[in-house]
Formats: structure tokens, sequence, C-alpha cells
């Protein structure tokens, strides 16, 4: 497994709930299994959130005591099919 603070994966958003800090989306990914991203101005990049079932791409993995956090996260777009 790469080191998750540079690596970039991609994932299915599950679920949502809220935090003080805001949104929190809950993406299924193949590497790391669930990955929380909090939906906010310093952690999603874009216009909009994601959905449920939508594919998106996150980065820089943080291992806290309760599961694996994005730093960043983003819609998925075509150029990262390859």
């Amino acid at each position: 497994m790469p080191c998750p603070e540079n690596d970039k994966t991609q994932g299915e958003v599950t679920g949502f709930t809220k935090s003080p800090e805001g949104e929190i989306a809950f993406v299924e990914t193949e590497d790391y299994g669930s990955v929380s991203v909090l939906i906010n101005s310093t952690c999603w990049q874009g216009n909009g959130g994601p959905q449920r079932g939508e594919i998106i791409v996150i980065s820089g993995l943080t291992r806290f005591p309760k599961g694996w956090r994005a730093m960043s996260a983003r819609k998925f777009i075509l150029a990262d099919e390859a």
C-alpha cells in the first residue's frame, strides 16, 4: 500500500452525516475501506457536494482511531479514467 498521506484513490459515496465542522460523506474505497470526507471549503474542491452513489477522488489520507479521513476530495472527471 502506498504512503497514505500522498496517496490518491477513488471510491463510492455511501452515506452522509452532520458534524459541528459540517457535513461528512462516507466513501467506500478498495484500498482503505471506509473513508470520511468533510464537505466544506477546506476539504471539498469544486462547486456542489457529492451525491450518494457518486464516485469521487480523495487524497491526503490520514489514519485516526475511528478510521481513515481524507484531507481533500473532488468529483471524478474523465481524465481520472487514465
